[in-house]
């Protein structure tokens, strides 16, 4: 066998039965042909077979370079022959074209015509090739390539029983864009006042094809824009409240569509209805200027308009508002007032307004009024300390620590005469922090909570609670509040077939106790903690405690008052592992039938109560996971329309057979809830944690 010589190079010499195809003759772990049909290595252009291989093979030959690369194979069966070159027609010569393009070519008879487009002259890279093309033209859309793009383009022919012949390279353009035409506003008229109706709805021609910006503004160079919309419709809907009474404003719509340049419309007008101002009140108490110290009023003048919105800032611009209120108000001859308790303001200087709202009306603001306030709470010499610690924004988050309170000695800023051993449980409810506490762990010893600031941590009182809470086995361990606010109170129970879960609702101001559920269950278990879901005040709720050194939650179902059910759910699965809870199983429900759990040995976890699955927990991120067990309780909070999570991270316990505290140092984690619900809260990253630098009583 001979073949065209090559300077510098070897050959590589392979027979392949007739009966093998060629893609059967590919090597499956490497590229190139199986080693098995290797016959030798030659330096020279030409090669004698040997006798057993001259018959029933076909034969391939490859370039061997000094490097060892072996290059692609030329066949002894192949046909030489060329198909035919074809010739370009059209688009050629540098010929501007527009999107779609149609490509001409010569003809060439049997023949099958594959198209390439290339932005490189060289053809080494293409963007776009059809195939098996069986007439000598086509039409071809060419957007991707945008506006005055230079492109190359070439036919290859093949022809039955011949070789692949490529044409010459063309070298086209595409066409600067065109604008879209037809596009223009059609309602609500140029100049015209909308009626005065909850929505606005805006319209323009329809462009096929298109999407559509549309764009609002006070003044026609939009330079003071108030609303941005986009849509693939030709209209839109705009609450009315989006615009402010008695204004002229400016609209304009610019649609994009591929192949042309984005247009916009010219600039329309509108006047948005006229309304008379709300009445305007005036202002009473606190006066201006005035300091005040505890408890206050704000007093105004009843105008009688449909409602009143009080507006507390830091300055008179009102940028940043630390109160807004609705709701609340009482009427007292001729007057509004609204009384603030200890907790809604700190220390500090504040200004005040009143927006008035009528039906029919535009809002009126107050004049505005600043006054100083000197003490909230009942805590003398209070001052407010706060951790060292900074932490670092996350997704434009920042996290700042507002006061802590330590019953170490080093920073001597508790109350006097406090007494920790016996505060289990805390809550807040209205920016006042209640903390459950007995004088004694005994059945028939005093109880009261303590409240506290929960913007400032400054103490305001103690509420000493009536004897009818005194219910065994230790009395006013766990304080909670229900879904209506309402402050509640309960015991630890040994055994709950014996022992009950007393739930009592303790009155904010007097501490008076009534009793609103007894919870017993013959199967038995211990009770440290227990959960409220609904509104005690109607007697229509639910009551869940976990048991302790159990897989069981427990829900007792209340009608009218009156416990109609009691049932019993198996949790399934305990993340990260264990046989049972533990001790102080914690219980936040979500639903009646969707419950958080975690305990000394659980972490939080997600349950449906009917059936014991899992519906969530760190399991589906593990990297969120707390650095150990051994941390019960769990919370949530709003901001920015997000849900967000916290629980313990890397907790502090004592070991109960030696008496020694480990872990620590003590912090928190938050956590963006998942929007679906069965990742919850375990979708996204970690928020941030909350450590307190100064190792803030680590074995208390």
């Amino acid at each position: 066998m001979t073949w065209d010589a090559i300077n510098n190079v070897r050959y590589s010499v392979y027979a392949i039965p007739t009966s093998v195809s060629k893609a059967n003759a590919q090597s499956n772990s490497s590229s190139g042909i199986k080693s098995d049909y290797l016959l030798d290595v030659t330096y020279t252009n030409s090669y004698t077979l040997p006798s057993n291989k001259a018959t029933g093979y076909y034969y391939a030959i490859c370039v061997l370079d000094r490097y060892g690369n072996e290059y692609a194979p030329r066949y002894s069966d192949e046909n030489s022959k060329p198909s035919e070159k074809v010739s370009l027609i059209s688009p050629v010569g540098g010929s501007v074209v527009k999107s779609p393009a149609t490509f001409k070519w010569s003809s060439a008879s049997g023949a099958t015509y594959t198209l390439q487009i290339s932005q490189r002259s060289d053809m080494s890279t293409v963007d776009i090739e059809l195939e098996n093309l069986t007439t000598n033209s086509k039409s071809v859309d060419l957007s991707q390539f945008g506006e005055s793009a230079t492109i190359y383009w070439r036919i290859i022919c093949t022809q039955t029983g011949k070789e692949p012949t490529p044409s010459d390279i063309a070298t086209i353009k595409t066409a600067e864009y065109e604008p879209i035409s037809g596009l223009t506003l059609t309602a609500p008229a140029n100049g015209n006042m909308v009626s005065d109706i909850a929505t606005i709805t805006f319209k323009w021609t329809a462009i096929s094809g298109a999407s559509y910006k549309v764009e609002f503004a006070t003044d026609n160079t939009f330079r003071q824009p108030v609303l941005s919309k986009t849509t693939t419709r030709n209209s839109i809907v705009v609450n009315m409240s989006e615009f402010d009474y008695n204004e002229t404003y400016y609209w304009r719509v610019t649609a994009t569509k591929s192949g042309y340049k984005e247009t916009t419309t010219s600039t329309w007008s509108f006047q948005t209805p006229k309304r008379t101002p709300a009445p305007k009140t005036s202002l009473i108490s606190p006066k201006n200027g005035a300091t005040l110290a505890g408890a206050f009023e704000f007093v105004f003048k009843d105008v009688a308009a449909d409602n009143y919105t009080l507006e507390v800032a830091n300055s008179n611009s009102f940028a940043t508002k630390v109160l807004t209120l609705s709701t609340g108000w009482t009427k007292d001859n001729g007057t509004i007032k609204y009384t603030v308790s200890e907790s809604d303001l700190a220390r500090g200087s504040y200004y005040w307004r009143i927006t008035t709202s009528k039906q029919g009306c535009v809002d009126t603001e107050s004049d505005a009024w600043q006054f100083n306030l000197d003490i909230a709470g009942g805590e003398a010499g209070y001052n407010v300390q706060k951790d060292k610690a900074t932490y670092n924004p996350v997704d434009k988050l920042e996290l700042e620590n507002l006061w802590f309170r330590s019953i170490n000695s080093e920073f001597n800023n508790l109350p006097e005469n406090t007494e920790w051993s016996f505060n289990r449980s805390f809550c807040v409810i209205d920016n006042i922090i209640y903390i459950s506490g007995r004088i004694a762990n005994e059945t028939e010893t005093e109880c009261y909570i303590s409240r506290y600031n929960a913007k400032t941590g400054e103490f305001i009182s103690n509420l000493t609670l009536p004897s009818n809470v005194q219910v065994k086995y230790l009395p006013c361990n766990d304080v909670m509040k229900d879904n209506a606010g309402n402050l509640l109170v309960s015991n630890i129970s040994l055994n709950i077939a014996s022992n009950p879960l007393i739930i009592h609702k303790i009155d904010k101001f007097t501490g008076e106790a009534v009793q609103v559920a007894s919870c017993s269950d013959n199967a038995g278990g211990r009770v440290d903690h227990c959960a409220v879901y609904g509104d005690v005040n109607s007697g229509n709720f639910y009551v869940f405690a976990g048991l302790s050194k159990s897989r069981n939650v427990v829900r007792w179902t209340f009608k009218n008052g009156i416990c109609t059910d009691v049932a019993s759910s198996y949790l399934a699965k305990l993340q990260p592992s264990g046989s049972d809870l533990g001790i102080s199983v914690r219980v936040f429900p979500q639903s009646e039938d969707l419950v958080y759990v975690n305990s000394s040995f659980c972490n939080p976890t997600l349950y449906r109560f009917s059936t014991g699955e899992v519906i969530g927990s760190f399991d589906k991120n593990n990297s969120l996971a707390p650095l150990a067990e051994y941390a019960n309780g769990c919370t949530f909070f709003n901001y920015g329309n997000k849900e967000y999570f916290v629980y313990p991270n890397n907790p502090v316990w004592m070991d109960e057979s030696d008496g020694e505290y480990y872990g620590g140092p003590y912090d928190f984690a938050i956590t963006e809830v998942g929007s679906k619900q069965n990742s919850r809260p375990w979708q996204d990253t970690k928020l941030c944690k909350i450590r307190y630098q100064n190792d803030l009583g680590r074995n208390k």
